[in-house]
């Protein structure tokens, strides 16, 4: 189990709400965001961390901020971005 996930909730609290910013994707492969930065996630790898912390029960909700449809004219980023939330979550 991943160090971190033990600490998301506890026995005293009411659940955690997962926060994701689209701009921890690589910049290769995510350019539709306002901070680019090289050297981030993978699809695979981001597919990985949205099966672990919204999967446990205490998690009450995911946010996916910073995506720019405007930095994506014809919406293939915002396609891809759908499949890999939908792989990762099992939505």
């Amino acid at each position: 189990m991943p160090r971190g996930r033990p600490r998301l909730g506890n026995e005293e609290s009411a659940g955690y709400r997962v926060h994701l910013d689209v701009d921890v994707l690589d910049d290769a492969l995510m350019p539709a965001v306002d901070h680019r930065l090289p050297g981030g996630l993978t699809w695979p790898e981001l597919e990985s961390v949205l099966r672990i912390a919204p999967a446990d029960e205490r998690a009450v909700g995911l946010d996916v901020t910073i995506f720019d449809p405007r930095l994506d004219p014809d919406a293939t980023l915002a396609a891809r971005l759908v499949e890999c939330l939908g792989r990762g979550t099992g939505l």
